[in-house]
């Protein structure tokens, strides 16, 4: 007898339960190593905090240069959406439609894709995250699931919901416990200001500054919690990265931009041609919409907006053409987005042009993943990132690292 989506989704979630809880009292005495019940910052292994070691335009891909805190907060939630999104159209095509639990497969393989990518291809912001930002960045990552093929019908619709909300809620309740009080990023890393002519660094502050300047960290802490007074914050100070990061959230943030944009259009112009009575709305309709609202949005979001110094990423960027990058990949996830929703639409009925063109660029989405790992495998090596990711002794993460006290900052 097959049991029902609830049934499935309820075996799911007690067998999350049951393996997150083992592995979590696994973990904290590997995380924890002087068992003092807190994550102190010399227990995190982090990004260089010697101010020296960041410049203020990355040219190689292991460069440190800087991010904005805003960018960082914004494209958490676009590059989390990019990478669920290839999870969820690869699902797409290697789970069968007519398998009770290829739902709870997708789930999964969604998820790992979001530790992928905290493992390599934005360890750094990983690392200077807080627990419960993860919870937010990640569902970001699951709405995709709302293209998956073989979802729950609509009306237990809510289970797939519960699922990933239960699965979000296991993990950061993980963190909390393996990872207990774990510190701010502006108690791991150095934070910078920027001149607006020249766009030079000007060190704003360093973890020991910090704690030793208990106006400088209320002034932070208020800006981490969005206080009115220091709101400015969030666009003047820069945190550094290493600038295979920025680029690639350059580059997924943008392909989720497109990817967004395009599902907003073709949902909106298929329920209009419902509307209207004709429910064949044409590709030619569909295509020219999608393509006319992303001509705006990047005409006005990449080239019309100033690129300032002191608040753009892309001046980080200089070296590898920030926004040429974004226009070509915000078209690429405009285009796969656009040609997948068609040809699950129409299915066998797609046209081969339509089908070729979805699984190419399909392909090329794909190579998100191999462009995270090309850019730091030579440098640290397929278990070092994972020791980096889980603050295992021996994990450098592919960075310039130091530990707490073991050099000066300046």
């Amino acid at each position: 007898m097959m049991l029902s989506p609830v049934y499935l989704g309820l075996i799911a979630i007690a067998a999350d339960l049951v393996f997150t809880g083992l592995l979590s009292v696994w973990m904290r005495p590997h995380i924890d190593k002087n068992r003092n019940g807190q994550i102190d910052a010399s227990e995190v292994t982090r990004i260089s905090d010697a101010p020296h070691d960041v410049i203020p335009v990355g040219k190689s891909l292991f460069d440190i240069t800087t991010v904005p805190l805003i960018t960082v907060l914004l494209n958490a939630w676009q590059f989390a959406f990019c990478y669920g999104l290839m999870a969820v159209l690869t699902c797409n095509l290697l789970l069968p439609a007519d398998s009770p639990i290829s739902w709870i497969a997708a789930v999964w393989i969604t998820f790992l894709s979001l530790i992928f990518m905290c493992a390599f291809c934005n360890n750094g912001v990983h690392v200077a995250t807080a627990h419960m930002a993860h919870f937010v960045y990640y569902l970001c990552g699951f709405i995709p699931m709302a293209m998956f093929k073989a979802n729950p019908p609509e009306s237990d619709v809510w289970i797939l919901v519960l699922v990933i909300v239960a699965r979000l809620a296991l993990f950061v309740g993980m963190k909390f416990y393996v990872w207990p009080k774990y510190p701010v990023f502006y108690k791991l890393n150095p934070l910078f200001t920027r001149d607006p002519q020249d766009g030079r660094l000007i060190p704003f502050s360093t973890p020991e500054m910090v704690e030793a300047d208990p106006e400088l960290k209320a002034t932070l802490h208020r800006t981490v919690n969005f206080k009115k007074a220091e709101l400015g914050n969030l666009t003047s100070l820069h945190v550094p990265f290493p600038t295979y990061e920025i680029l690639n959230m350059n580059v997924s943030s943008w392909f989720a931009g497109g990817a967004v944009v395009a599902w907003i259009v073709s949902c909106v112009v298929a329920k209009a041609a419902i509307s209207g009575g004709d429910g064949n709305v044409s590709d030619a309709v569909v295509f020219g919409s999608v393509a006319a609202v992303s001509g705006v949005v990047v005409g006005v979001f990449v080239w019309w907006v100033p690129m300032k110094p002191e608040v753009s990423k892309w001046i980080s960027l200089t070296h590898y053409y920030p926004r040429t990058t974004a226009t070509l990949c915000f078209i690429a996830g405009a285009v796969l987005v656009s040609t997948q929703l068609v040809v699950a639409r129409k299915g066998d009925g797609a046209a081969l042009a339509v089908v070729i063109v979805a699984h190419a660029f399909h392909l090329i989405g794909m190579g998100l993943y191999a462009f995270a790992y090309a850019a730091v495998v030579r440098y640290f090596g397929f278990a070092a990132s994972f020791k980096r990711l889980f603050s295992f002794v021996g994990g450098h993460g592919g960075v310039f690292i130091v530990t707490a006290g073991s050099r000066p900052y300046v």
